[in-house]
């Protein structure tokens, strides 16, 4: 799993992994899915199993644009951080390093939604303005997380710097929205936390809030931004890739 760089426009967008890991099996969480349906995906992507482990990446994607510095999401957070995926690496600072942003250079930290792995690090960036969803500031309080009082509360469509718009995308968890960037890049979120959620959209996931309402969020993200690269931060290689065949595809495998 690795880093990379895409361009929307004059914004620059940075795919930055936080953490690789496993805390489920595919049964356990997809149990839709029999071992035939996974086996062509062994194949095309092998890095995202371990035996019967789903093996994913945590990623948080940096975006670049007109003198503004936007982090999507904060990862799992410090390697010492707690029992939940305890052999976390705790990578985000040294991601932030290799593409040359400190963290206080980081002026808004945009958080898609406020499960555990997306706001790990968010104590790292004092000097941020935080961007949520109305609904996931209370819930994140409610889990014990509460974001900073600095908070922005959005709903519908925010922009979060010139070209770069969240936009609702529920289902996942309370909250839940993606980010698109100018007319070329979209980051997900947890629209979808496996490829093969794109191809079958009624695929469910076991920590979705309400699947069937995911299901048809991934239809109408497909149907809008099906044409553009798209940003998933538990993808495998970088995260970006684009639809070939109706299948997501990293450039790799083009």
């Amino acid at each position: 799993m690795v880093g990379g760089s895409v361009h929307a426009g004059e914004a620059q967008v940075d795919s930055l992994v936080d953490a690789v890991g496993s805390f489920a099996t595919y049964e356990g969480v997809f149990p839709g899915a029999t071992e035939e349906d996974w086996a062509p995906w062994r194949q095309r992507h092998p890095e995202l199993f371990e035996g019967e482990a789903w093996r994913l990446p945590f990623r948080s994607f940096l975006i670049r644009t007109a003198g503004r510095v936007v982090l999507v999401d904060t990862g799992v957070g410090p390697a010492s951080g707690g029992d939940w995926l305890p052999d976390r690496q705790g990578w985000l600072l040294e991601e932030l390093a290799r593409v040359g942003v400190p963290p206080d250079a980081v002026d808004t930290v945009f958080l898609t939604h406020v499960h555990v792995d997306h706001v790990g690090w968010n104590h790292a960036f004092e000097r941020a303005r935080f961007v949520a969803h109305r609904d996931s500031i209370p819930l994140s309080a409610e889990r014990g997380r509460p974001l900073p009082e600095r908070t922005d509360a959005v709903e519908g469509e925010a922009e979060l710097a010139p070209g770069v718009v969240a936009f609702e995308a529920p289902g996942h968890l309370p909250g839940h929205m993606g980010v698109r960037v100018g007319d070329e890049v979209a980051l997900l979120g947890d629209v979808a936390v496996h490829p093969a959620q794109l191809v079958r959209p009624g695929l469910v996931y076991t920590a979705d809030g309400d699947p069937e309402r995911c299901a048809e969020t991934r239809r109408e993200v497909l149907a809008r931004y099906g044409d553009r690269i798209l940003g998933c931060g538990h993808f495998p290689g970088t995260g970006f890739g684009r639809l070939v065949d109706g299948v997501w595809t990293p450039p790799s495998h083009e």
